[in-house]
């Protein structure tokens, strides 16, 4: 009789033991369907991306990175409301996580928050241990210039471009900045910068021949004017509608 609560307590100790290895095949399970969810979005594949991250979150309804990812799947798939819930709750989770609030803060801006997302982006920058902080920096000055707010736009750009010389994004916005301050030069400066590292695109192009142009230098405007005609056939940005611009 004396072993019987020894027995008890032993089989509620087995017992328990057992819930938690459950628990984390659960959690463990969760991360997998995550990684898989994240995956399919890379290959455009969201459908199943979907299926993967609505699993991870049913085995477990507290993985932030989870969330993150289907709130950014959501916002491609146009469910504002769904996104909205989704990055708020991996922010519930994980508030300090820089990537959270980094993808928050972009989709805030595009939403047309800009005040909200520069709180977020700065919450970012005060981290000293985020390893990219050129991206929360351009991410910053775009939504800065959708305010608009040139100034302080070009002086997160100008961060960004020291901390990282060859960002492509930031070297972009810097020659469209320029150009919208009639600094023209300059913009040609930061265009050329870009286009040394990056294939430019449709827009990219279009802005190469208006600095050209405003700089006298219809040759060179044409040649831009020929990539991108020759680039992007089928983009709707001919020659025509180029030189309508100016």
């Amino acid at each position: 009789m004396k072993l019987l609560p020894v027995t008890l307590l032993l089989f509620l100790l087995a017992g328990c033991a057992n819930l938690n290895q459950q628990a984390a095949d659960r959690k463990e399970a969760a991360r997998a369907n995550t990684d898989l969810g994240v995956e399919y979005m890379n290959q455009g594949q969201d459908d199943r991306a979907l299926q993967k991250l609505e699993k991870a979150l049913q085995q477990d309804p507290y993985l932030g990175t989870a969330h993150a990812a289907i709130a950014i799947l959501y916002t491609r798939m146009d469910e504002a409301e769904l996104a909205e819930k989704h990055y708020k709750k991996a922010l519930y989770l994980e508030p300090k996580n820089p990537t959270f609030n980094n993808n928050y803060g972009a989709y805030l801006c595009s939403r047309n928050k800009v005040d909200e997302a520069v709180v977020l982006f700065q919450k970012v920058l005060d981290d000293p241990h985020y390893p990219a902080p050129e991206e929360a920096y351009t991410n910053m000055g775009m939504c800065l210039r959708r305010k608009p707010d040139l100034q302080a736009a070009e002086e997160s750009f100008r961060k960004a471009l020291e901390r990282n010389p060859g960002h492509s994004q930031a070297l972009s916005q810097m020659a469209i900045i320029s150009y919208q301050q009639t600094e023209y030069m300059q913009a040609r400066a930061f265009l050329q910068r870009y286009e040394s590292r990056s294939k430019p695109s449709p827009d990219m192009l279009l802005l190469g021949m208006r600095i050209e142009k405003r700089l006298g230098n219809d040759a060179a405007a044409s040649a831009y004017a020929e990539r991108l005609r020759n680039t992007y056939p089928g983009s709707g940005r001919n020659s025509s509608y180029a030189e309508s611009l100016d």
